[in-house]
């Protein structure tokens, strides 16, 4: 939300490796630009972003991670505990 417009364009990707049934890595990044109506699309600043994560199987039932991720944005590094997925499946 630190990067806001009245239109915006971006893109996310993840890539997810399991080296055993229940343990795998994560990487993933992602690339932003916000855009006002008073601004030209080229005169913006694009933002990149970059993480990577481990992720342990809860539940096979329900396709439950848990796990951590450490990610690097323009201005800061954050640490998060994660609890499922946000993409669909």
């Amino acid at each position: 939300m630190r990067y806001q417009g009245e239109k915006t364009i971006l893109g996310e990707a993840e890539v997810r490796w399991g080296f055993t049934p229940r343990w795998s890595l994560v990487g993933f990044g992602g690339v932003g630009r916000a855009i006002n109506d008073n601004a030209r699309f080229n005169s913006q600043e694009t933002v990149y972003t970059k993480g990577a994560g481990l992720r342990y199987f809860l539940s096979r039932r329900f396709g439950l991670h848990s796990g951590f991720d450490v990610a690097w944005g323009p201005e800061e590094t954050a640490f998060y505990i994660t609890f499922g997925s946000a993409w669909a499946k």
